[in-house]
């Protein structure tokens, strides 16, 4: 019994609790192998937070290597020479800018429209040359023309003359007729006359040739001018008509307003300024009238 026992104890003591083999033996090497992951897995944890360590210094530093440098900026950034090189100059900019001349130039009225002063006055002077050339001229003929008929008479024929004076101030221009009647209302010999009725009044001839050299004066100054702006202008056809225009206007308002001063009794020299003033109206009229007639025509061809 002893024996067994102590068998049983000996087998108990190699195997039992107390042994290596037997149950606190098995533990200490399960926590040993647990210790031995935990350890592991914090070194892993450990290399992977060095390695993202790692990772963000390379970016940080790529990142950084790569991002241009305040030099770098700098250097791309126009300097104020290339700002002044590339600005315009003041010669440059004068050049450019509009000068007084072109601003008036771009306001100035359209060439031969008859709105400027110049056109104006040209047209003024036109129809006063037309009417002072008409009336001379024309003065001078029917005093030529009542000479040559007075000649062929007898001494004695009164009637004879008096007609030929009719048909003489028939054919006088109406300024200067009209400037006649206020000074000698009558046909007929003046009363207390000897004179032969075939001999005329030398003062009279004399005056109506003075009268025919301005006529012709007035003549060749309308016609100069006329050339010369006919030859400057744009349009010939356009301006030889707002010529003739101007022309034929002066003499009817010149003629107009002498006749109907004379009709109102006024003096001799009332009536010529009235008939200057008229033609220089009437030449400003006459073009504006062409320059009207010239618009409508465009607007409907």
């Amino acid at each position: 019994m002893s024996d067994s026992a102590g068998g049983v104890g000996g087998s108990s003591g190699g195997s039992g609790i107390g042994g290596d083999s037997g149950m606190g033996g098995g533990s200490d090497s399960s926590t040993s192998e647990s210790i031995g992951g935990l350890n592991s897995g914090i070194s892993g944890i450990g290399n992977s937070l060095e390695d993202s360590k790692t990772s963000c210094h390379s970016s940080t530093g790529s990142n950084l290597a790569n991002s241009p440098t305040t030099a770098d900026t700098l250097s791309q950034s126009p300097t104020t020479a290339d700002l002044l090189s590339s600005a315009p100059t003041t010669a440059e900019q004068l050049s450019t800018a509009p000068t007084p001349a072109t601003q008036l130039a771009g306001q100035a009225p359209a060439p031969n429209d008859n709105s400027g002063l110049t056109d104006q006055a040209e047209a003024g002077l036109q129809g006063l040359s037309a009417l002072a050339a008409r009336e001379g001229i024309g003065a001078e003929r029917a005093r030529n023309g009542y000479n040559a008929a007075v000649s062929q008479m007898d001494p004695k024929d009164v009637q004879g003359r008096t007609a030929a004076k009719a048909t003489a101030r028939a054919a006088t221009p109406p300024t200067t007729r009209t400037v006649i009647e206020a000074t000698r209302p009558g046909l007929g010999p003046k009363p207390g006359s000897v004179a032969s009725a075939n001999k005329t009044n030398i003062g009279a001839n004399q005056l109506a040739g003075r009268l025919g050299n301005i006529g012709r004066g007035f003549a060749v100054a309308g016609v100069a001018l006329g050339a010369a702006r006919i030859a400057t202008a744009d349009n010939k056809t356009e301006e030889a008509a707002r010529v003739a225009g101007g022309a034929l206007g002066g003499i009817a308002a010149g003629s107009l307003v002498g006749a109907k001063l004379g009709t109102l009794g006024a003096n001799p020299i009332t009536i010529g300024a009235g008939a200057v003033i008229g033609g220089i109206v009437g030449g400003i009229a006459g073009e504006k009238a062409v320059n009207a007639a010239i618009g409508w025509a465009k607007s409907w061809f």
